[in-house]
């Protein structure tokens, strides 16, 4: 009878990252103090690509372009932390 291989002679598994559909953009200098408290990324999925905002705590929509993101919505998302 054949013995079992035991745990530690199992080669390691590998898991793969998630590969992200979205990179953090480099706020524009005119633009960091409407930006303050917040990262700006830019989302490459084709049903909601665009730009938002988000820190650790949440994220907001996307939009077309930087300067269509609300300063509302700038604020609500800096409020998180």
């Amino acid at each position: 009878m054949a013995k079992k291989p035991s745990a530690r002679q199992t080669p390691p598994t590998k898991k793969r990252p998630k590969k992200k559909n979205w990179h953090e953009v480099h706020i524009p200098y005119e633009l960091t103090e409407k930006f303050k408290g917040v990262s700006i990324g830019y989302d490459e999925r084709i049903m909601s690509a665009g730009f938002f905002v988000f820190t650790h705590r949440a994220r907001s929509g996307t939009y077309s372009s930087i300067n269509r993101i609300p300063d509302s919505i700038i604020k609500k998302v800096a409020a998180t932390g």
